[in-house]
């Protein structure tokens, strides 16, 4: 029972410390993602203004979202959001098996 508590606590003071540490990394983010699509839509609204068809529109909208794809930035998120999971299934793992230990 003790464990299970300091488990607990341990997890509540990581999930604080994360809060802390990535919160203004979370909030510049959305700040970006605002910004991003508020650009986006003034090219999209320039672009049907200079003439575009919709099939050139889909087409430049396909070639900028695959430039940002292949961008560095986007694969270390890819692996750190990676990383993130396979912890917490191995959390969920070991909170799992300690249950089973219990006999309930």
């Amino acid at each position: 029972m003790v464990r299970l508590f300091l488990l607990t606590v341990a997890a509540i003071l990581g999930l604080a410390a994360a809060v802390v540490l990535l919160g203004p990394v979370l909030v510049r983010q959305v700040v970006r993602l605002l910004n991003f699509s508020v650009q986006g839509f003034v090219w999209i609204v320039g672009g049907l203004e200079q003439g575009l068809d919709a099939g050139s529109l889909v087409a430049e909208i396909a070639r900028a979202i695959g430039a940002s794809l292949t961008t560095p930035e986007f694969g270390g998120g890819i692996v750190f959001i990676e990383i993130v999971g396979v912890a917490a299934l191995y959390a969920l793992h070991r909170l799992l098996s300690n249950d089973r230990g219990t006999g309930r």
